[in-house]
């Protein structure tokens, strides 16, 4: 009886084994991992150059981990058994508590960034000033609390460090662009809790009003007055970039609010040079269809123009990563012409070629607290 069950058991192993690959192979593939946030691995060629150097086989692994049947199915028992069984604080970098979702980063080896750093930073920033003087444009850096600063008191006592030290930094980051010049405007002292998802690290609509009012206060243009929007809650479940790391296997809920403007001002929109909806916002097909943050514009796009034809009025460029998408849905309405570029995505020419070539009147930088430093995409100006 034991040698039957012996036999069983490995039969039932060798099935999976044999399965499991099969199944993989038939399945509908996904692109896009929306609990990841992630592109999946694309499907490997198979040649003889990728063979011999072994790139299709690292290739074929990656694209097989990633489209392993029921891998979110897998994934997901895991994190919840995580959270619910072992009450582990800290599940997939993210911190979990009553009241939002925060993220774990590891411990900072001094109190604020270096000066290295700083200088480093500032010359790409330099750089940028110097095309924009060469035809009178002037550049305005806002420095938005990122989530880790706005909700400091929400920490482990043992993690109080990092939120001091992006305060720390930007203090002196402040004061580096003073001296070169460059205006800079803390958006700690206008946004609040209030303004933030609890599950996603961005503000909504309501913190993207409040920068594009201190835009227009920067550069002497009206600001629509916010009265004359209707702020409106979609019905639709939101899923931010902190619970689907998760899996949303938390109590923690957040709605997505977008605005209804009284007065519609007419703008055409191309995206990377084509032709785009002429909308600020997408809105879901129907209230089942999960919306996020990326309903603001359409989410990280490389480059975003919208025209109003108003030539009395000055011509924008907003530069940063996705805490600007919320602002974008508010800026065309004060200017002109007002472009929109991610460096992350676009790689056309840089920066300064950029500015260069369209001799906006402000360009605006708009990047969080924790990148300061951050050299890479909207870092690199020049």
């Amino acid at each position: 009886m034991k040698n039957i069950y012996n036999i069983l058991f490995v039969c039932i192993v060798m099935a999976l084994l044999f399965a499991i690959p099969i199944v993989t192979l038939n399945s509908e593939k996904e692109s896009f991992s929306v609990f990841e946030n992630r592109n999946l691995a694309q499907k490997p060629s198979l040649t003889a150059e990728s063979v011999i150097n072994g790139e299709f086989f690292e290739a074929a692994e990656n694209y097989y981990k990633d489209h392993i049947c029921f891998r979110d199915n897998i994934i997901k028992c895991y994190t919840n058994l995580q959270i619910n069984l072992f009450s582990k604080p800290v599940v997939s970098d993210i911190i979990i508590n009553t009241e939002n979702l925060l993220p774990y980063t590891a411990q900072k080896s001094g109190s604020h960034a270096s000066s290295e750093e700083i200088d480093a930073a500032i010359d790409e920033i330099k750089a940028l000033k110097k095309t924009a003087d060469s035809y009178g444009g002037k550049i305005i850096y806002i420095g938005i609390p990122g989530q880790i600063t706005m909700f400091e008191n929400l920490y482990p006592k043992i993690l109080k460090d990092i939120p001091s030290y992006n305060t720390e930094t930007e203090k002196l980051f402040a004061a580096a662009l003073k001296k070169e010049g460059i205006e800079f405007i803390s958006a700690r002292n206008f946004l609040s809790k209030e303004n933030y998802f609890k599950t996603d690290h961005h503000y909504d609509i309501t913190g993207g009003y409040k920068v594009y009012e201190a835009i227009c206060n920067a550069t002497d243009t009206t600001a629509v007055p916010e009265s004359q929007f209707t702020y409106k809650t979609l019905p639709n479940t939101f899923y931010g970039s902190r619970s689907r790391k998760i899996y949303n296997l938390t109590p923690i809920k957040d709605s997505l609010n977008i605005i209804e403007p009284y007065t519609e001002i007419p703008f055409s929109r191309t995206d990377n040079g084509a032709n785009a909806p002429q909308s600020v916002i997408s809105l879901p097909a129907d209230d089942k269809e999960i919306v996020s943050y990326n309903q603001y514009m359409g989410g990280d796009i490389a480059e975003t123009l919208i025209t109003t034809n108003r030539d009395e009025l000055p011509d924008l460029l907003i530069y940063g990563d996705s805490y600007t998408n919320a602002v974008e849905c508010f800026a065309y309405l004060s200017f002109n012409e007002t472009r929109y570029i991610d460096l992350r995505h676009y790689s056309a020419m840089t920066l300064c070629e950029y500015v260069k070539k369209y001799k906006p009147d402000y360009i605006v930088c708009i990047r969080d607290d924790g990148n300061y430093t951050n050299l890479e995409g909207n870092g690199k100006l020049s």
